[in-house]
Protein backbone atom coordinates (compact mmCIF):
# COMPACT_ATOMS: atom_id res chain seq x y z
CA UNK A 1 0.00 0.00 0.00
CA UNK A 2 1.29 3.40 -0.69
CA UNK A 3 2.84 5.48 2.28
CA UNK A 4 1.04 8.75 1.64
CA UNK A 5 0.07 10.42 4.65
CA UNK A 6 -3.18 11.54 5.07
CA UNK A 7 -4.62 14.23 7.26
CA UNK A 8 -6.30 12.63 10.20
CA UNK A 9 -9.81 14.17 9.93
CA UNK A 10 -10.36 10.12 7.95
CA UNK A 11 -12.16 8.86 10.88
CA UNK A 12 -13.61 5.48 9.04
CA UNK A 13 -12.71 1.77 8.56
CA UNK A 14 -11.21 2.58 5.40
CA UNK A 15 -8.42 4.95 7.54
CA UNK A 16 -7.98 1.72 10.01
CA UNK A 17 -7.21 -0.29 6.84
CA UNK A 18 -4.48 2.02 5.58
CA UNK A 19 -3.13 2.53 9.58
CA UNK A 20 -2.67 -1.41 9.04
CA UNK A 21 -1.44 -1.62 5.57
CA UNK A 22 1.55 0.85 5.99
CA UNK A 23 2.30 -0.99 9.70
CA UNK A 24 2.72 -4.19 7.53
CA UNK A 25 4.88 -2.20 4.94
CA UNK A 26 6.94 -0.45 8.12
CA UNK A 27 8.16 -3.69 9.40
CA UNK A 28 5.19 -4.35 11.63
CA UNK A 29 2.96 -2.69 14.26
CA UNK A 30 5.86 -1.80 17.48
CA UNK A 31 7.90 -0.08 14.40
CA UNK A 32 5.15 2.09 13.38
CA UNK A 33 5.02 5.64 14.53
CA UNK A 34 2.87 8.54 14.32
CA UNK A 35 2.37 9.12 10.96
CA UNK A 36 1.94 5.40 9.68
CA UNK A 37 -0.98 5.26 12.72
CA UNK A 38 -2.52 8.46 12.40
CA UNK A 39 -6.39 7.37 12.03
CA UNK A 40 -6.07 5.38 14.94
CA UNK A 41 -4.67 8.05 17.10
CA UNK A 42 -7.11 10.49 15.73
CA UNK A 43 -9.95 8.30 17.03
CA UNK A 44 -7.90 7.67 20.24
CA UNK A 45 -7.89 10.70 21.17
CA UNK A 46 -11.75 11.53 20.06
CA UNK A 47 -12.69 8.48 22.14
CA UNK A 48 -10.51 9.47 25.62
CA UNK A 49 -9.26 7.30 27.93
CA UNK A 50 -6.85 6.43 30.13
CA UNK A 51 -3.95 8.60 30.58
CA UNK A 52 -0.43 7.06 29.02
CA UNK A 53 1.28 7.22 25.57
CA UNK A 54 -1.25 7.44 22.62
CA UNK A 55 1.09 5.79 20.39
CA UNK A 56 1.55 2.58 22.21
CA UNK A 57 -2.17 2.14 23.10
CA UNK A 58 -2.97 2.13 19.26
CA UNK A 59 -0.70 -0.46 19.04
CA UNK A 60 -1.85 -2.40 21.38
CA UNK A 61 -5.74 -2.38 20.61
CA UNK A 62 -4.79 -2.93 17.01
CA UNK A 63 -2.73 -5.59 17.76
CA UNK A 64 -5.62 -6.97 19.38
CA UNK A 65 -8.03 -6.93 17.25
CA UNK A 66 -4.85 -8.06 14.86
CA UNK A 67 -4.73 -11.52 16.73
CA UNK A 68 -8.33 -11.77 17.48
CA UNK A 69 -9.09 -11.20 13.42
CA UNK A 70 -6.50 -13.49 12.29
CA UNK A 71 -7.56 -16.46 14.43
CA UNK A 72 -11.26 -16.11 13.40
CA UNK A 73 -10.67 -16.06 9.66
CA UNK A 74 -8.08 -19.36 10.25
CA UNK A 75 -11.50 -20.48 11.77
CA UNK A 76 -13.99 -19.57 8.80
CA UNK A 77 -11.50 -20.53 5.85
CA UNK A 78 -10.37 -24.01 7.03
CA UNK A 79 -10.69 -25.17 3.74
CA UNK A 80 -8.72 -22.55 1.88
CA UNK A 81 -5.15 -22.97 2.31
CA UNK A 82 -4.22 -19.43 1.10
CA UNK A 83 -6.65 -18.07 3.71
CA UNK A 84 -4.55 -19.84 6.39
CA UNK A 85 -1.23 -19.13 4.81
CA UNK A 86 -2.12 -15.40 5.15
CA UNK A 87 -3.73 -15.30 8.55
CA UNK A 88 -0.61 -16.49 9.64
CA UNK A 89 1.66 -14.54 7.81
CA UNK A 90 -0.42 -11.07 8.54
CA UNK A 91 -0.20 -12.31 11.97
CA UNK A 92 3.67 -12.44 11.76
CA UNK A 93 3.97 -9.17 10.12
CA UNK A 94 1.65 -6.65 12.28
CA UNK A 95 3.32 -8.55 15.67
CA UNK A 96 6.82 -8.94 15.07
CA UNK A 97 9.42 -7.59 17.30
CA UNK A 98 11.89 -4.65 16.04
CA UNK A 99 14.46 -7.43 16.21
CA UNK A 100 12.74 -9.55 13.83
CA UNK A 101 14.49 -8.21 10.28
CA UNK A 102 13.04 -11.01 7.70
CA UNK A 103 11.88 -10.38 4.16
CA UNK A 104 7.92 -9.97 4.13
CA UNK A 105 8.31 -12.24 1.09
CA UNK A 106 10.59 -14.64 3.47
CA UNK A 107 7.74 -14.31 6.24
CA UNK A 108 5.05 -15.24 3.89
CA UNK A 109 6.61 -18.56 2.00
CA UNK A 110 7.14 -19.54 5.59
CA UNK A 111 3.56 -19.37 6.02
CA UNK A 112 2.38 -21.11 3.48
CA UNK A 113 5.39 -23.90 3.68
CA UNK A 114 3.94 -24.49 7.47
CA UNK A 115 0.29 -26.01 5.78
CA UNK A 116 2.34 -27.77 3.13
CA UNK A 117 1.06 -25.02 0.30
CA UNK A 118 2.75 -24.13 -2.71
CA UNK A 119 1.89 -20.73 -3.77
CA UNK A 120 3.41 -17.04 -4.31
CA UNK A 121 4.03 -14.92 -1.86
CA UNK A 122 1.98 -12.19 -3.86
CA UNK A 123 -0.99 -14.25 -3.89
CA UNK A 124 -0.96 -14.60 -0.28
CA UNK A 125 0.08 -10.70 0.28
CA UNK A 126 -3.56 -9.99 -1.64
CA UNK A 127 -5.46 -12.38 0.95
CA UNK A 128 -4.15 -10.27 3.75
CA UNK A 129 -5.48 -6.93 2.25
CA UNK A 130 -8.93 -8.71 2.10
CA UNK A 131 -7.95 -9.89 6.41
CA UNK A 132 -6.87 -6.54 6.52
CA UNK A 133 -10.31 -5.02 5.90
CA UNK A 134 -11.92 -7.39 8.10
CA UNK A 135 -9.71 -6.16 10.90
CA UNK A 136 -10.51 -2.54 10.20
CA UNK A 137 -14.08 -2.67 10.31
CA UNK A 138 -13.96 -4.68 13.94
CA UNK A 139 -11.43 -1.53 15.07
CA UNK A 140 -13.79 0.94 14.23
CA UNK A 141 -16.71 -0.51 15.07
CA UNK A 142 -15.17 -0.68 18.45
CA UNK A 143 -14.33 2.60 18.60
CA UNK A 144 -17.71 3.35 17.94
CA UNK A 145 -18.89 1.36 20.60
CA UNK A 146 -16.98 3.21 23.52
CA UNK A 147 -17.79 6.91 21.93
CA UNK A 148 -21.77 5.52 22.32
CA UNK A 149 -20.99 3.95 25.87
CA UNK A 150 -21.50 0.49 24.88
CA UNK A 151 -19.10 -2.84 25.69
CA UNK A 152 -16.73 -2.29 22.45
CA UNK A 153 -16.81 -5.85 22.08
CA UNK A 154 -19.11 -9.15 22.33
CA UNK A 155 -16.31 -10.21 24.87
CA UNK A 156 -16.81 -7.10 26.95
CA UNK A 157 -20.70 -7.18 26.54
CA UNK A 158 -20.59 -10.78 28.15
CA UNK A 159 -18.81 -9.54 30.89
CA UNK A 160 -21.00 -6.67 31.52
CA UNK A 161 -24.47 -8.80 30.99
CA UNK A 162 -23.03 -12.25 33.34
CA UNK A 163 -23.13 -10.28 37.20
CA UNK A 164 -26.77 -9.07 36.25
CA UNK A 165 -27.63 -11.75 34.71
CA UNK A 166 -26.55 -13.84 37.84
CA UNK A 167 -27.69 -11.41 40.68
CA UNK A 168 -31.31 -11.62 38.46
CA UNK A 169 -31.40 -15.65 38.78
CA UNK A 170 -31.20 -15.60 42.93
CA UNK A 171 -33.24 -12.81 43.21
CA UNK A 172 -36.25 -14.06 41.19
CA UNK A 173 -35.43 -17.47 42.04
CA UNK A 174 -35.91 -16.28 45.67
CA UNK A 175 -38.94 -14.36 44.53
CA UNK A 176 -40.83 -17.42 42.96
CA UNK A 177 -40.70 -19.10 46.47
CA UNK A 178 -42.76 -15.98 47.92
CA UNK A 179 -45.29 -17.15 44.85
CA UNK A 180 -45.63 -20.59 46.66
CA UNK A 181 -47.03 -19.11 50.06
CA UNK A 182 -50.68 -19.33 50.68
CA UNK A 183 -51.44 -15.53 51.40
CA UNK A 184 -50.13 -12.60 51.89
CA UNK A 185 -48.19 -12.28 55.45
CA UNK A 186 -49.82 -10.93 58.17
CA UNK A 187 -46.96 -8.69 58.86
CA UNK A 188 -47.28 -4.82 57.49
CA UNK A 189 -43.22 -4.69 57.69
CA UNK A 190 -42.65 -7.92 55.72
CA UNK A 191 -45.37 -7.33 53.29
CA UNK A 192 -43.40 -4.10 52.17
CA UNK A 193 -40.45 -6.13 52.54
CA UNK A 194 -41.71 -8.69 49.95
CA UNK A 195 -43.45 -5.75 47.48
CA UNK A 196 -39.86 -3.68 47.42
CA UNK A 197 -38.13 -7.21 46.33
CA UNK A 198 -40.82 -7.68 43.79
CA UNK A 199 -40.28 -3.81 42.24
CA UNK A 200 -36.51 -4.16 42.76
CA UNK A 201 -35.93 -7.29 40.85
CA UNK A 202 -37.99 -5.90 38.06
CA UNK A 203 -35.44 -3.11 38.01
CA UNK A 204 -32.64 -5.96 37.82
CA UNK A 205 -34.32 -7.16 35.19
CA UNK A 206 -34.92 -4.03 33.00
CA UNK A 207 -30.72 -4.12 33.17
CA UNK A 208 -30.57 -7.60 32.06
CA UNK A 209 -32.67 -6.82 29.12
CA UNK A 210 -30.27 -3.37 28.06
CA UNK A 211 -27.33 -5.73 28.37
CA UNK A 212 -28.75 -8.53 26.76
CA UNK A 213 -29.70 -5.85 23.92
CA UNK A 214 -26.46 -4.55 23.82
CA UNK A 215 -24.76 -8.03 23.36
CA UNK A 216 -27.56 -8.86 20.71
CA UNK A 217 -26.56 -5.96 18.84
CA UNK A 218 -22.28 -6.47 19.17
CA UNK A 219 -22.87 -9.79 17.47
CA UNK A 220 -24.84 -8.27 14.95
CA UNK A 221 -22.77 -4.95 14.78
CA UNK A 222 -19.26 -6.88 14.31
CA UNK A 223 -17.50 -9.24 12.04
CA UNK A 224 -16.74 -12.55 11.96
CA UNK A 225 -17.18 -14.35 15.97
CA UNK A 226 -16.08 -17.75 17.21
CA UNK A 227 -18.80 -20.45 17.70
CA UNK A 228 -18.89 -19.33 21.81
CA UNK A 229 -19.29 -16.09 20.81
CA UNK A 230 -22.51 -17.25 18.58
CA UNK A 231 -24.35 -19.03 21.61
CA UNK A 232 -23.72 -15.79 23.52
CA UNK A 233 -25.33 -13.60 21.25
CA UNK A 234 -28.02 -15.97 20.36
CA UNK A 235 -29.07 -16.82 24.25
CA UNK A 236 -28.74 -13.08 24.74
CA UNK A 237 -31.76 -12.89 22.55
CA UNK A 238 -33.71 -15.33 24.16
CA UNK A 239 -33.28 -14.18 27.59
CA UNK A 240 -34.19 -10.86 27.14
CA UNK A 241 -37.79 -11.68 25.07
CA UNK A 242 -38.43 -14.37 27.85
CA UNK A 243 -38.28 -12.02 30.60
CA UNK A 244 -40.83 -9.18 28.85
CA UNK A 245 -43.07 -10.88 26.36
CA UNK A 246 -44.32 -8.18 24.80
CA UNK A 247 -42.39 -6.02 22.06
CA UNK A 248 -43.62 -2.18 23.67
CA UNK A 249 -43.04 -3.90 27.30
CA UNK A 250 -39.27 -4.86 25.88
CA UNK A 251 -39.09 -1.46 24.90
CA UNK A 252 -40.21 0.37 27.34
CA UNK A 253 -37.76 -0.87 29.80
CA UNK A 254 -34.79 -0.62 27.62
CA UNK A 255 -35.61 3.03 27.62
CA UNK A 256 -36.66 3.06 31.34
CA UNK A 257 -33.46 1.41 32.25
CA UNK A 258 -31.00 3.17 30.10
CA UNK A 259 -32.19 6.53 31.96
CA UNK A 260 -31.21 7.69 35.06
CA UNK A 261 -34.89 6.98 36.14
CA UNK A 262 -33.48 3.64 37.41
CA UNK A 263 -31.25 4.45 39.74
CA UNK A 264 -31.20 1.50 41.55
CA UNK A 265 -32.34 3.81 45.14
CA UNK A 266 -35.24 5.78 43.40
CA UNK A 267 -36.41 3.78 40.22
CA UNK A 268 -39.06 1.32 42.45
CA UNK A 269 -41.11 4.66 42.46
CA UNK A 270 -40.30 5.96 38.96
CA UNK A 271 -41.54 2.48 36.80
CA UNK A 272 -45.07 3.23 38.41
CA UNK A 273 -44.73 7.01 37.90
CA UNK A 274 -46.70 7.07 34.67
CA UNK A 275 -49.52 4.61 33.53
CA UNK A 276 -47.45 2.69 30.83
CA UNK A 277 -44.88 1.57 33.85
CA UNK A 278 -48.09 0.59 35.80
CA UNK A 279 -49.04 -1.40 32.95
CA UNK A 280 -45.32 -2.70 32.57
CA UNK A 281 -44.74 -4.02 36.07
CA UNK A 282 -48.83 -5.27 36.27
CA UNK A 283 -47.65 -7.64 33.32
CA UNK A 284 -44.18 -8.21 34.92
CA UNK A 285 -46.34 -9.48 38.27
CA UNK A 286 -48.05 -11.81 36.55
CA UNK A 287 -45.34 -13.39 34.81
CA UNK A 288 -43.84 -14.06 37.91
CA UNK A 289 -47.24 -15.82 38.93
CA UNK A 290 -47.64 -17.58 36.01
CA UNK A 291 -45.81 -20.37 37.75
CA UNK A 292 -48.59 -20.89 40.46
CA UNK A 293 -50.52 -23.80 40.75
CA UNK A 294 -49.51 -25.78 37.43
CA UNK A 295 -45.20 -25.47 37.89
CA UNK A 296 -43.71 -28.30 39.84
CA UNK A 297 -40.36 -27.21 39.35
CA UNK A 298 -40.05 -26.25 42.68
CA UNK A 299 -41.85 -28.86 44.59
CA UNK A 300 -40.87 -32.38 42.62
CA UNK A 301 -38.76 -33.62 40.24
CA UNK A 302 -40.84 -33.52 37.17
CA UNK A 303 -39.16 -30.69 35.30
CA UNK A 304 -41.28 -31.25 32.02
CA UNK A 305 -44.02 -29.30 34.03
CA UNK A 306 -42.05 -26.17 33.81
CA UNK A 307 -43.22 -22.80 33.84
CA UNK A 308 -41.62 -19.58 32.01
CA UNK A 309 -40.31 -18.22 34.87
CA UNK A 310 -38.48 -21.43 35.81
CA UNK A 311 -37.54 -21.54 32.45
CA UNK A 312 -35.65 -18.46 32.62
CA UNK A 313 -33.91 -19.17 35.50
CA UNK A 314 -32.52 -22.80 34.02
CA UNK A 315 -31.68 -20.92 30.83
CA UNK A 316 -29.67 -18.29 32.95
CA UNK A 317 -28.04 -20.99 35.39
CA UNK A 318 -27.34 -22.63 31.61
CA UNK A 319 -25.62 -19.53 30.42
CA UNK A 320 -23.51 -19.14 33.99
CA UNK A 321 -22.46 -22.45 33.30
CA UNK A 322 -21.38 -21.72 30.07
CA UNK A 323 -19.46 -18.73 30.60
CA UNK A 324 -17.59 -20.60 33.29
CA UNK A 325 -16.16 -23.39 31.15
CA UNK A 326 -15.01 -21.03 28.29
CA UNK A 327 -12.80 -19.53 31.26
CA UNK A 328 -13.96 -16.35 30.08
CA UNK A 329 -14.84 -15.50 34.02
CA UNK A 330 -10.89 -15.81 34.85
CA UNK A 331 -10.00 -13.08 32.31
CA UNK A 332 -8.37 -10.08 33.69
CA UNK A 333 -10.19 -6.99 31.84
CA UNK A 334 -7.85 -3.74 31.92
CA UNK A 335 -9.09 -0.58 33.41
CA UNK A 336 -8.23 1.47 29.89
CA UNK A 337 -11.70 2.19 27.96
CA UNK A 338 -9.81 2.03 25.24
CA UNK A 339 -7.27 -0.78 25.39
CA UNK A 340 -9.19 -3.71 27.17
CA UNK A 341 -7.16 -6.95 27.36
CA UNK A 342 -9.14 -9.91 26.52
CA UNK A 343 -8.41 -13.57 26.46
CA UNK A 344 -10.37 -14.82 22.89
CA UNK A 345 -13.09 -17.19 23.30
CA UNK A 346 -12.72 -20.90 22.48
CA UNK A 347 -12.97 -21.32 18.69
CA UNK A 348 -13.80 -24.14 16.39
CA UNK A 349 -17.02 -25.79 15.30
CA UNK A 350 -19.39 -24.77 13.44
CA UNK A 351 -20.79 -21.53 14.58
CA UNK A 352 -24.06 -22.13 12.96
CA UNK A 353 -24.97 -24.93 14.02
CA UNK A 354 -23.66 -23.81 17.75
CA UNK A 355 -26.05 -20.89 17.85
CA UNK A 356 -29.29 -22.99 17.83
CA UNK A 357 -27.92 -24.56 21.39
Amino acid sequence: MARAKRTAEQRSAAAIAEDLGQAREAGGLHRADESELAATLDLIEVAGGAAGDPLTRARDLLLHHVRRGCELHKTRVTGDSTGQAAADSLATLLSRLPTDNRLTKVIRQAAAGTIGHHISADAVRKREDRIIGEIAVAVFADFQARLNNEPPTIEAAIHHLMPRLSDLRQDLHDLLLMVYDAGPPADPQERWVITEHYRRTALEAGKVVVACEQLFQAGLRLGPKSADEYWFMHRADRLRSSLFRQRGDRAFMLDFSRSDRCHIHRGCDHLQSTAEGVEVYGRWREWTHSCYPTCEFERSLRLTKMCSPHAFLAEAYETELRYLDTGLSQVAVGNDPIVMHHGLLRDGGDPQQDSGH
